[in-house]
């Protein structure tokens, strides 16, 4: 899998809370969102502070990987949301979904798995299920890709391990996975470049293979990126630790510097209850709330201060475990060089921060422990490639930018803010990730808008909505429009746009008459005037009926009454 470049921006949103309280725990994330990482309903580059997934309750266990997010549910089953460009939503598409979707199929999961773009979900009989891509063979049912990074194999529906029948619990990490059977025993398959899978090999596994040696194992921790390798943990019933794969960042703990095929003990480690690894450092939870970090720290992502240096380019890291300040009840080390861990139902993270997987605030990186804003009752955390999330019991919040779908139309709102227009645009749905243009002209409205309908669409089709201003950036969702028999718009939802003073200009896209009909093209946008008093006709900011004075974008200065446009900037 190609590791994506996303586009970094601060998006300034703000969510309104919700009246009714939450009754079971649901799920809050940041950082990337690109690919609808977060569940909120809509994507955006970043969320530097964390947003909640819509619609999800009852929440047990939450996993994140590979720009997608999965939840077990108190009821065995099993949502998931996010991108899906290998179907590891495993709905049987590779569509996106902005919130969380049953996975068809699976009913009694206990645990679910996920790294790089394949899932894998426990079931309470022992079996095993994957799904997503299969480059190293992580699917374990034989097949693989041989690293070839553009060869078109995954698996969009769920599939069943075989030979797995007793396992207790799952782990995965860049393309290797691994499975504990009842027995504390351990197999493992997929890639294999350092020796990660542990069978003394390095040589890629595509279907489950015994660790030998290696017994009365309570939990594995699997720390990599697909085609560059990793290493692993295994948790013994004794709370010792023992590691294997390779030693590139220090992250197996052994000091002597170098990798190893085959587990083997990390030294000065006892009355462990957690392991975690990620792809340059390594974590143990001890039974007294102590948090030992070794591997590299380039970052910060150990969260102390090592005064080690480590490899040909010398740099800093801590060879064996050392003492993270605070205290803490769960930790995840899965990201990419940043680590979320729990204290006093409280999230702090530290380390990398590209892409606001921190959830401070900032795009900063941080080498110490620093809270997560404004989220508590936390249950769980967890840090994925680009983003983290946490099970919190905390009351959620409504999404503070969405699109609902109408008779023929769609309409978004939000609850964000700007001092500046809004810019807003829409595009049928692609059918493939590739395309990225078919999007409208750009209609600027007032920086008081809430929100904007599109009429005249196909129903059943998919459109995206985008929305930005010069200071808020750039936020897309989904909706679908419905048929002309759906039920209408609540009149009370625009009698209360209006009272706001609200811009809410309506596009007409309906063909004419002597046209084909809107099911057989794509409608092109109309703009008509909007409410007198608010956003004027042609695009011109409101400041101009306001008394304020003009105040235009350059590049609608075409659309303006002459003189009256500025040489600011472009949206």
């Amino acid at each position: 899998m190609k590791r994506r470049l996303l586009l970094l921006a601060v998006a300034s949103l703000i969510s309104a809370p919700v009246s009714a309280a939450a009754e079971t725990p649901t799920v809050a994330g940041w950082g990337s969102n690109y690919h609808y990482d977060l569940g909120a309903g809509y994507r955006s580059s970043i969320s530097a502070v964390p947003l909640f997934v819509q619609g999800l309750s009852g929440v047990k266990q939450v996993a994140i990987g590979g720009g997608s997010g999965f939840a077990v549910l108190e009821n065995g089953t099993l949502d998931a949301w996010g991108g899906n460009d290998s179907g590891q939503l495993g709905n049987g598409t590779k569509g996106k979904s902005p919130r969380p979707q049953p996975v068809p199929g699976l009913t009694e999961i206990t645990a679910v798995a996920v790294a790089g773009e394949h899932v894998l979900a426990l079931r309470a009989n022992g079996h095993v299920y994957a799904w997503g891509g299969d480059t190293y063979g992580e699917l374990g049912n034989g097949t693989t890709c041989k690293g070839k990074e553009n060869c078109a194999l995954w698996q969009t529906t769920p599939i069943e391990v075989a030979g797995i029948t007793t396992a207790v619990s799952v782990a995965t990490g860049g393309a290797t996975d691994a499975v504990i059977l009842r027995n504390g025993s351990v197999e493992a398959w997929g890639e294999n470049l350092h020796g990660e899978i542990g069978d003394g090999t390095f040589v890629e596994k595509t279907s489950p293979t015994v660790i030998k040696g290696l017994n009365n194992v309570k939990q594995v921790a699997i720390g990599g990126q697909p085609t560059l390798g990793g290493h692993a943990l295994a948790l013994l019933s004794n709370g010792t630790v023992e590691s294997w794969g390779g030693v590139l960042h220090q992250g197996i703990g052994n000091v002597t510097g170098e990798g190893t095929a085959t587990p083997t003990p990390v030294p000065g480690l006892g009355n462990v209850v957690q392991v975690s690894a990620g792809w340059t450092d390594s974590d143990a939870l001890l039974a007294n709330g102590t948090l030992l970090s070794w591997g590299e720290n380039i970052e910060g992502e150990l969260g102390h201060r090592s005064t080690e240096t480590c490899g040909q380019r010398r740099v800093p890291c801590s060879r064996k475990p050392t003492p993270v300040p605070g205290s803490y009840t769960s930790v995840s080390a899965s990201g990419f060089e940043y680590t979320a861990a729990v204290s006093d139902r409280h999230v702090y993270t530290w380390g990398r921060n590209r892409f606001g997987n921190l959830g401070n605030g900032s795009t900063a990186p941080t080498p110490t422990p620093t809270p997560v804003a404004g989220l508590g009752n936390v249950l769980q955390a967890v840090a994925g490639e680009w983003h983290a999330a946490a099970i919190t019991s905390s009351p959620p919040v409504a999404p503070s930018f969405e699109v609902q779908g109408g008779p023929q139309s769609v309409t978004a709102t939000w609850s964000l803010s700007s001092p500046t227009p809004w810019a807003v645009s829409w595009r049928k749905m692609p059918a493939s990730r590739q395309e990225k243009g078919g999007w409208s002209k750009r209609l600027f409205l007032s920086p008081s808008a809430g929100s904007w309908t599109v009429n005249g669409l196909v129903p059943g089709q998919q459109y995206e909505v985008k929305l930005g201003s010069s200071v808020s950036r750039e936020v897309i969702a989904i909706g679908t429009a419905t048929s002309a028999a759906a039920q209408a718009t609540s009149p009370r939802e625009a009698t209360s746009s209006e009272a706001a003073g609200l811009a809410v200009p309506l596009v007409d896209t309906s063909p004419s008459q002597t046209g084909a009909p809107a099911a057989e093209r794509e409608p092109k946008p109309k703009e008509e005037p909007s409410p007198a008093g608010t956003v004027p006709e042609r695009g011109c900011a409101a400041a101009q009926v306001n008394g304020v004075g003009p105040e235009c974008h350059a590049e609608r200065q075409s659309l303006c009454p002459e003189g009256s446009c500025s040489s600011n900037p472009p949206l």
